[in-house]
């Protein structure tokens, strides 16, 4: 007999474990919920814009791929706040939403990698 683990137990078996989670296993999220989470990032990334002179905003991350969740935050890359607004850039976006999680990245002093993929996939606001 095969041992039973997390991992091959449905989303529907492993609900009666947790059942206080109601999107287990990747299920639908609502499309309000996406919908809600790019529309706070597009008037983060003016904010940004405005108050800390960045000069490009993108939206990368779970937001902008099928595997948005419930638990999902914002990931915004941006380019052009200064070194000395940077960090105040991420505390005003860090507290800027009770609903999702924002983290911000310097495109600029980013791993290659990172700044690849952001360049490649996300959507720039």
């Amino acid at each position: 007999m095969p041992s039973r683990t997390a991992k091959n137990i449905s989303p529907e078996a492993l609900k009666q474990f947790h059942p206080f989670i109601m999107n287990l296993g990747g299920g639908e999220v609502s499309s309000v919920r996406r919908q809600s989470a790019r529309d706070t990032a597009g008037t983060l990334a003016n904010v940004l814009k405005e108050r800390f002179h960045a000069t490009k905003v993108v939206l990368f991350g779970s937001v902008t791929r099928t595997d948005f969740s419930q638990w999902s935050d914002i990931d915004l890359a941006v380019w052009g706040i200064s070194i000395s607004d940077y960090y105040r850039a991420v505390a005003y976006a860090s507290g800027y939403s009770s609903v999702f999680k924002v983290d911000l990245v310097d495109a600029e002093d980013c791993s290659r990698s990172l700044l690849l993929h952001i360049t490649q996939h996300g959507i720039e606001l």
